[in-house]
């Protein structure tokens, strides 16, 4: 992703200068999408995206955002290696970008198998994030490392913030991760 990025940038110019009032399929398909071995384009239609949408830590079921398997304003690709990308545009500042590592084999969780990454047009901050400036970052990104355990990686939790507490601890996964 961060790749796809920064060849972005060098067709497009600084993140601050792309089109932020696009719509979110219009903003995949123009910055992102084509930088990747792309399988299936699936836009905001279905498909490309696990049938469960996605489970929590605590089991439970993703339902707080759009649908990303029946379709709606989430635009998805399925990549050639079997991994789903989709993308949410939040507003005019900030996307979040879910990544399903393994496409439709289980156990399609955040935190175990779905990340989600945060693309920005400048500095945000949030229960969530505090980004200095614009760029990509894991969800979770300036917060600390216990924040990050007890707002959403923790067993009990959505697991929303799990790829931010991976990067903190060297792309190392620590006896302390939720489900090890």
């Amino acid at each position: 992703m961060s790749q796809s990025v920064q060849m972005s940038q060098s067709n497009y110019g600084d993140i601050a200068d792309w089109n932020w009032t696009l719509s979110t399929d219009e903003f995949f398909q123009k910055y992102l999408c084509h930088n990747f071995s792309v399988l299936k384009n699936c836009g905001t239609g279905e498909g490309c995206w696990n049938k469960d949408d996605g489970f929590l830590l605590s089991g439970g079921k993703y339902v707080d955002a759009p649908s990303f398997a029946a379709g709606g304003i989430a635009s998805k690709i399925s990549l050639s290696d079997g991994t789903y990308i989709g993308l949410i545009k939040q507003d005019n500042n900030h996307i979040h970008i879910h990544v399903d590592i393994n496409g439709d084999k289980r156990p399609n969780t955040y935190g175990i198998d779905i990340f989600i990454m945060t693309l920005t047009l400048k500095e945000y901050s949030d229960y969530a994030h505090n980004i200095p400036v614009a760029g990509l970052y894991m969800f979770g990104h300036g917060l600390t490392r216990n924040v990050v355990k007890s707002t959403c990686c923790d067993k009990n939790k959505s697991g929303f913030t799990c790829g931010e507490l991976i990067l903190m601890d060297s792309w190392d996964i620590r006896n302390d991760y939720p489900w090890k």
